[in-house]
């Protein structure tokens, strides 16, 4: 592949230098490695590795699948210009995939559950590729594709971003005139020498869309958020999957009353959702490292290429494209695709911990979701607005925001977007499950990574507040309720949420679907935390109720920092006072300083534990003793690229707390209401 340097234009993207060429080049340069790994007949792409936990067929399925969603949008932009013959090589996938009687068939939705997911993805490029693909489709493959898409009629789906599948592939099906059910009076319908939907299967069709919208606007939260189902999940999938399905679904619909009454309220929600979403871009690309499947990657760019496809001139188009192409940038710069032109299971390198169990080798390749903005032709606004920056390189930059629950401190000294967490946990206030990494730590950002393997993921040691019981083991915190998210008048952020510290033996049998796991529960005291952020700071207080017969040393966990080796030179920060807990990598220093009470601190370094480096440094502080209740233990938690010559500071008055920032503000917080 030629370097994609070579596309450069820095009058165009001044922030990224990519241009659309940039993104075809990459595209056609994924599909064409990924046909190295086709079967014979095209219909299963199957790429290295250990088969996944769904097993090698819906692997070979969702290898096909996830590519052929690039394959889509490459054409559909171009008009159906394909000097790649890309519909025609995928017309012979679809032709044997979909053919019972082929050694290569795919698993069937009625047979599997993933293959839902993926019937999706068949019916969203169909749809977009229509006069390329399917009007070209020889009648017996129609009726092949139409017969193998037919079981989501009527079938159950889980209630999350699921519900969303089963829509667009029975309006697909409604759109090209199947199925029919033997013996029904079949109507007239739009694909030539096919008839029509039987009377019966349309009905039902419809009760099935016309259910599933009225579920999905359960999932509607505050600003034009979305969670993923009936939990306090907010992930990616708030923007890759919740905001994508809408638009589309509006689109294939078009004429429906139903679907343009909706679309209206579907983008005024998407546009309130991307103000939000730019600023969890970090000035390097990353974007936040959080939540489930993020071996998906660059799929994170989707709501932005979403907002663009809709029409949307807020963000503008030079900032949506911004974002869009430093999150794909960053990830080609750093080892995703590899030498040869695969994405492996990993984030910037293959690294197999950061997948769920439902991952196998073709899964990462739902990063060409992320890739939905070569649907655009390229004299669209997207491509020829010059680029904007985005919010980290423009100024430093904070947000409270009520749906997920985080506070959001963006620094243009470091381009780094951190969240602390008082809202998202994957789970409902009182569940007392084990802390999933992936949500339930208190802080996350563009940075760095949660510990993903080894004893900490299980036990929570970065980014934590937790009790220690007899054994040294840390308590969780998943179940917690939020008691506050706000911005004070000097714009400080300010959240809390309070739990029952809980310690968890899991059900072995559980699987990791990035969530936390039930078993069997001890209790202890109630643990109230208080976040109060500017910049690169958190000052973070913490006071202990008794209520559970277990009690313990208090330990805080701060930031987990990427590093190379845990040499004497990362962890040197630890004899500098007053930074008594403090590691650097060089580049980034993550720091805890402790208050009264708090007499111990650490740097822990844990091997192989987290996707960014081989190494994590953690530094933390705890009491020697058992916390004492009803007292404010706090410590002030630091993530900079330089080393800050103060920390921000804290005096009583009662219960009352005065905050004296290295910027000189103050601020003066009631503590009373956490009491």
């Amino acid at each position: 592949m030629r370097t994609l340097r070579e596309f450069d234009d820095r009058l165009l993207s001044p922030y990224t230098g990519w241009t659309r060429n940039h993104w075809a080049a990459l595209a056609d340069h994924l599909l064409l490695s990924a046909r190295r790994y086709a079967s014979d007949t095209h219909a299963r792409i199957s790429f290295p590795g250990p088969a996944g936990g769904y097993g090698s067929d819906v692997d070979g399925l969702e290898g096909f699948a996830r590519t052929f969603l690039a394959a889509g949008f490459r054409v559909a932009g171009e008009s159906g210009r394909d000097p790649h013959g890309l519909m025609d090589w995928y017309a012979q996938g679809l032709a044997a995939g979909t053919d019972p009687h082929s050694p290569e068939r795919w698993v069937r939705l009625d047979e599997h559950g993933q293959p839902k997911v993926e019937a999706a993805s068949l019916a969203l490029v169909l749809h977009l590729t229509r006069p390329w693909l399917w009007d070209r489709l020889d009648p017996r493959v129609q009726e092949q594709v139409v017969d193998y898409l037919t079981p989501a009629i009527g079938s159950d789906y889980p209630p999350i971003n699921w519900i969303w599948f089963q829509i667009v592939v029975e309006q697909f099906l409604l759109s090209v005139g199947g199925p029919a059910r033997p013996g029904d009076v079949q109507e007239g319908a739009r694909g030539e020498g096919r008839a029509g939907p039987s009377a019966g299967l349309r009905a039902d069709m419809r009760r099935d869309i016309d259910a599933g919208l009225a579920f999905t606007d359960g999932f509607a939260r505050e600003n034009g958020w979305y969670a993923d189902g009936a939990e306090r999940a907010y992930d990616h999938y708030s923007g890759w999957a919740l905001q994508f399905y809408p638009v589309i679904w509006t689109e294939m619909a078009a004429g429906d009353p139903a679907a343009d009454s909706r679309r209206a309220v579907y983008l005024e929600r998407l546009e309130r959702y991307l103000r939000d979403a730019v600023h969890l871009v970090g000035a390097d690309g990353s974007p936040l490292i959080q939540g489930r499947s993020l071996t998906y990657r660059f799929a994170a760019a989707t709501p932005f290429w979403t907002g663009a496809y809709a029409g949307l001139t807020t963000p503008a188009p030079g900032l949506l494209r911004r974002a869009a192409s430093g999150i794909v940038r960053h990830f080609a710069e750093h080892g995703a695709p590899d030498d040869d032109g695969v994405l492996t299971l990993g984030w910037h390198h293959p690294w197999r911990p950061i997948a769920q169990t439902y991952s196998g080798p073709g899964s990462p390749y739902w990063a060409a979701k992320g890739m939905f903005g070569l649907a655009l032709p390229a004299d669209h606004p997207v491509w020829t607005a010059v680029e904007e920056p985005l919010p980290a390189e423009t100024g430093d930059f904070r947000l409270a925001l009520p749906a997920p629950g985080w506070l959001v401190s963006g620094t243009r000294a470091d381009g780094i977007v951190r969240v602390l967490n008082h809202g998202t946990d994957h789970s409902h206030p009182g569940t007392n499950l084990t802390d999933s990494p992936l949500y339930a730590r208190l802080g996350y950002s563009t940075a760095t990574s949660p510990v993903l393997a080894g004893e900490h993921a299980a036990e929570p040691l970065d980014q934590s507040a937790a009790i220690l019981d007899e054994h040294g083991l840390p308590s969780h915190r998943t179940g917690f309720d939020t008691l506050l998210v706000d911005r004070l008048p000097t714009g400080t952020l300010l959240g809390a949420s309070r739990w029952q510290a809980h310690w968890v033996t899991p059900d072995p049998t559980t699987l990791d679907h990035g969530s936390g796991r039930s078993g069997e529960v001890r209790l202890g005291p109630h643990l109230t935390v208080l976040s109060a952020v500017r910049g690169p700071w958190e000052l973070r207080l913490i006071r202990l109720t008794p209520a559970g017969p277990i009690t313990g040393p208090l330990r805080i966990g701060g930031w987990p920092l990427p590093a190379q080796a845990p040499s004497t030179d990362d962890l040197s920060l630890s004899a500098q006072p007053p930074y008594s807990s403090g590691a650097s990598n060089g580049a980034l220093h993550s720091l805890v300083i402790p208050g009264p009470g708090l007499d111990l601190s650490e740097v822990t370094a844990a091997e192989d534990s987290a996707p960014l480096a081989p190494w994590t440094l953690i530094p933390w502080c705890a009491t020697s003793t058992p916390a004492q209740p009803e007292k404010w233990y706090e410590a002030a938690i630091y993530l900079g690229g330089q080393l800050p010559e103060q920390p921000p500071t804290i005096t009583w008055n009662g219960p009352t707390a005065h905050l004296t920032w290295p910027d000189d503000t103050t601020d003066t917080v009631d503590t009373s209401p956490f009491s």
